[in-house]
């Protein structure tokens, strides 16, 4: 018998795939809105929680407003973004491209 994680997983992924709206798609399987909501996010931050890690980084200058930093995706996209110039900003990148 499938865990309840795995089924909602299964669900969030049909979703996913069907180009439906959530609603339409609860409605077609019987599923009640919220309890897809919540499940959707609770996989979802699943998912960030665990490609997270801790990398170690070494500033040898001070970071001043022309710097970049680079994003290579496993797809082989390269996103070049302006580098924060305080501890804030950068956790908040780090946060936002993690979030995708």
């Amino acid at each position: 018998m499938q865990s309840k994680r795995a089924r909602w997983q299964d669900h969030v992924e049909a979703w996913g795939s069907s180009g439906l709206s959530q609603s339409a798609y609860c409605r077609q399987h019987g599923l009640p809105l919220a309890s897809f909501g919540y499940w959707r996010r609770r996989l979802a931050d699943a998912a960030v929680d665990s490609r997270v890690g801790v990398l170690p980084i070494k500033v040898s200058a001070p970071v001043t407003a022309e710097q970049q930093v680079q994003v290579r995706l496993p797809n082989g996209l390269v996103l070049s973004l302006p580098l924060p110039a305080d501890a804030l900003g950068l956790q908040t990148l780090l946060r936002s491209l993690c979030a995708c």
